[in-house]
This record gives structure tokens, C-alpha cells and sequence, in this order.
């Protein structure tokens, strides 16, 4: 006869909880990172210095609250990641940081909703980078009625940016109806740097103004490779008029002035022979008609400064005329052409190579994209390593910035696309006032378009994004 096992007695019972506990906390995945206390249940995850991470979760991810309070004295501990795989719905978001980032968006993350909720941003760890909400990837995020209150944050309350490695384009991330501040002195409040349809709309947008006690810039800040940015239908408030709470939105308030925008850029030659003349030209919209207006025109070769014949501001239009020296052995000519308005500044860099003469010019092309400047940085100089690079071959880019001044410490973003791959950072030095990447061209890209940026944001402030173009060899 087969006796069966009988747990009927309480030594029995007790063994048999022990075992399934047991392999509870072995099967159990631990999320976050950290050794306070935390707590879930099937609807909510509340957690105390450790990050959530949405990807450690069954997906599609549904929970009704996720509350991240981050208060570590030391280290770099973001509140929330959203991850590779993250997708689904949370209810709520409720971040408390004296750390790092609130909410940190990552590429591979896809059709994420959150409804509502709040990231608050008491302090921050060193000179560590802090957004309070920051997307370097995703598709189709939305975040609904968020405020996000980030008064120590070193670059902005929703800063949204492709990524180190250049892995994905953040594309349709959208903070609709939110509240976004950023401190009762800072301004641009809003980022939006390269991405696709992203930004925020229906939202109510907390700045400080104008003036010296003000910073730099406007309230929302886009730079040149955003692609269709969104920023509509937002109500733009001062500090000093927004009382204990938002008032609500029905219709928009324009902001007391817009940001200049960028519309278009034309350089009368590629390849200019020496001893000619090189006209560039800026279209930008939104200027003045006041006699305030100022044109920027500067290049160097080999990092000497040339001639400027003549400047002009007009009909929308910043004109400048460059004398291209008579040099005894070609090299790259680097410039910038800007215009400023009361306040505020759009420039454009390029960088041409001076062909030689008697030879055919080349098919290689460099041509640098906006270029914003915050903080008083501005190009110096710019060198690219090869202008007509082959598939499988490396490319080596560096720039050298002013009005850094004895910053020592940066972070440094280099990414490159080519024919829709993703180009792979062989590597990256920043030491100012210098400023370098490289990267690998896959193979197979032969004849296309070769996209690539340097993008440095240092613990004071100060952001310069470099971008340009190139052919890959046929």
C-alpha cells in the first residue's frame, strides 16, 4: 500500500509554507535598484530609492499608481525607467527626487499612456544631469495631465532628445494637458531637440520671462533637427502670475515674445575657390521691424579668422559676405551666421572645404544644421576627419567652443545615422574647451546620406549641439 503524504498536522503545514515562500522570493523578479523598502500590489508599485523599472514588469504593463520616492545622498538613482520593452498603461505617476531624472523615457519603449500624477524635484546629487522628464527614444508615449515641478533640474522640466549612441529617434512623445516648471528664475522650460512630432500641446507652461534675473532663452526651446515639433495650443504663465495653482486651460495665452525661428539657409558655393567671395544667408521669421536687430557673421580657416566684407539684416533675411583667403594648401572653412532680437538668438554654422585650383571639386559635403547657443557658447572651430568617408571606414569630428570657461566637466552625446542605421561611437572626449566623437559607417550604406551630431551640455548649463552632413563613397 502507497501511503500519500498527509498535512494535516501543524509541523506538516508549517513545512509546506516554508517551502512555498521559499520559491516565492527565488521565481520573484526584484525590480529596481536599491535596498530600501518597497511595496507592490497586482494594481500599484510604490518604491523608496529604487528605480522602477517598466521593463522588469509583465507586459503590457496596467497599474493604477506608481510612486518612486528617491532620496539617496550619494550616486546617480533616476526614480522611473521606462526600458526597452515597456508598453501598457499607468494611472498615476508620483516621483519625489533629491537625486536625479524624475522619469526617464528609453529607446524601445512603445504605446506607453500615463494618465496623470505628478514629479517633484526637491534636490539633486552633485552636478549630476537632471530633467524632470527626460525621452532619449520611445514611439507613441503619451502623458496626460502631469505636473512636473523641477526647480533643481540642469537642463529642463521635459527635455526630449535622441539619445548617447543614437539608437532611436524619440517619435509622438506628448505631454498633453500638463504643467510644466522649471523654477521661478529659469526659462526653457520645454526642450526639443532632435526627435519627430514630439513636445507638448494643451499645457499650461511656467516660466520666468525676461531680464537679466531670467537666464537665457525663451520658454520652450527647439533646436533645427526637431522634426515637426509639437508645441500648440500651450498657455504660456510667469511665476509672478500663477498664483498657489495653475488656472486651467480652455484657450492659449501667447507667450510675451516667441523664440526666432530658423526657416532657411543657402551658402552661394560648397566648395568656394580662394580669393573668392562666399555669401551666406539666413531666413528667419519672427524678427522686428525695430533697428535693435544684429547680425552675427564669423569664420575662420585653420583657425585663423577671415575678412568679413559686408553684413546686412533684412526682409527677414541675415546677410553675410566672407573674403575666402588665398591660402597656399586647402582646408575646411568653418562660420556662423546669426541674427539676435531683442534678447534672442538664432546662428547656423557650416563648414565648407576651400577647393584647390586647377582641381574638379569634391562630392564630399559637410553642412552644419542649428546651432543653439545658451549660457554665451559659441563654435570656435570645427574639423571633421574625412568628407567623402567609405562604408566600414570610421569618421572622426571635433569642435572646439568658447565661452566655456574653466568648466572641466560635460556630457557629451555623439549619434549618426546612415540609411536608417544607426551609426556605432567608437568614441568620445570632452576636455574644454574641446569637444570630439567617432564613429563606425556600417556597411552597406554606400551613397547615402550620412547624418551626424556632437551635443554637450556642461554641470553649469551651457548646451551646443554640432550637427552635419556627409557622403558615404559610392
Amino acid at each position: 500500500m502507497v501511503r500519500r503524504p498527509v498535512f494535516n498536522s501543524l509541523p506538516a503545514r508549517a513545512l509546506l509554507l516554508v517551502v512555498l515562500v521559499g520559491a516565492l522570493v527565488v521565481t520573484s523578479p526584484v525590480f529596481g535598484r536599491g535596498t530600501d523598502k518597497s511595496q507592490s500590489t497586482a494594481d500599484q508599485v510604490v518604491l523608496v530609492n529604487q528605480t522602477f523599472e517598466c521593463s522588469s514588469y509583465k507586459q503590457p504593463v496596467d497599474f493604477d499608481l506608481v510612486k518612486v520616492t528617491i532620496n539617496a545622498p550619494t550616486g546617480r538613482v533616476d526614480a522611473i525607467h521606462t526600458g526597452p520593452r515597456c508598453t501598457g498603461r499607468i494611472g498615476r505617476i508620483e516621483v519625489d527626487t533629491w537625486n536625479a531624472d524624475g522619469v526617464k523615457i528609453h529607446p524601445g519603449t512603445h504605446d506607453l499612456v500615463i494618465e496623470g500624477g505628478y514629479v517633484r524635484c526637491h534636490g539633486r546629487v552633485g552636478a549630476v544631469h537632471q530633467d524632470g522628464i527626460q525621452a532619449m527614444g520611445g514611439d507613441r508615449v503619451t502623458l496626460k495631465n502631469v505636473t512636473v515641478d523641477c526647480a533643481t533640474a540642469s537642463n529642463g522640466a521635459l527635455f526630449i532628445a535622441q539619445g548617447a549612441g543614437g539608437r532611436e529617434v524619440p517619435t509622438d512623445i506628448v505631454c498633453d494637458g500638463c504643467t510644466l516648471m522649471k523654477g521661478p528664475t529659469r526659462n526653457r522650460v520645454l526642450r526639443i531637440a532632435t526627435s519627430i512630432r514630439s513636445g507638448a500641446r494643451n499645457s499650461t507652461i511656467v516660466w520666468c520671462g525676461h531680464g537679466a534675473g531670467c537666464g537665457q532663452g525663451e520658454a520652450v526651446w527647439i533646436t533645427g533637427s526637431a522634426e515637426q515639433p509639437i508645441d500648440s495650443n500651450n498657455r504660456y504663465v510667469l511665476y509672478s502670475e500663477r498664483g498657489t495653482t495653475p488656472p486651467p486651460t480652455p484657450a492659449p495665452t501667447p507667450a510675451p515674445r516667441k523664440a526666432l525661428v530658423l526657416k532657411g539657409f543657402t551658402l552661394s558655393s560648397e566648395a568656394p575657390r580662394p580669393g573668392a567671395r562666399l555669401l551666406a544667408q539666413l531666413g528667419v521669421s519672427g524678427l522686428s521691424s525695430s533697428g535693435d536687430v544684429i547680425a552675427t557673421c564669423r569664420a575662420n580657416v585653420a583657425g585663423k579668422a577671415i575678412q568679413v566684407l559686408g553684413k546686412s539684416v533684412r526682409s527677414g533675411q541675415s546677410r553675410c559676405a566672407f573674403a575666402v583667403p588665398r591660402i597656399a594648401r586647402p582646408g575646411l572653412l568653418t562660420g556662423v551666421v546669426g541674427v539676435t532680437d531683442d534678447g534672442s538668438t538664432v546662428n547656423r554654422s557650416f563648414t565648407v572645404r576651400v577647393a584647390e585650383a586647377g582641381r574638379p571639386e569634391s562630392s564630399g559635403r559637410v553642412t552644419g544644421q542649428l546651432q543653439p547657443l545658451s549660457s554665451g557658447v559659441s563654435l570656435k572651430s570645427f574639423v571633421v576627419s574625412n568628407q567623402l568617408p567609405a562604408a566600414g571606414a570610421q569618421v572622426f569630428a571635433k569642435i572646439k567652443l568658447a565661452g566655456l570657461g574653466a568648466s572641466k566637466e560635460g556630457s557629451l552625446k555623439c549619434s549618426g545615422v546612415a540609411g536608417g542605421k544607426a551609426l556605432r561611437v567608437i568614441g568620445t572626449g570632452f576636455k574644454a574647451p574641446d569637444a570630439s566623437c567617432g564613429w563606425r559607417i556600417p556597411a552597406g550604406v554606400q551613397g547615402k546620406p550620412l547624418r551626424l551630431s556632437l551635443s554637450l551640455v556642461t554641470p553649469a548649463g551651457a548646451i551646443f549641439t554640432q550637427s552635419f552632413r556627409l557622403n558615404v563613397r559610392a
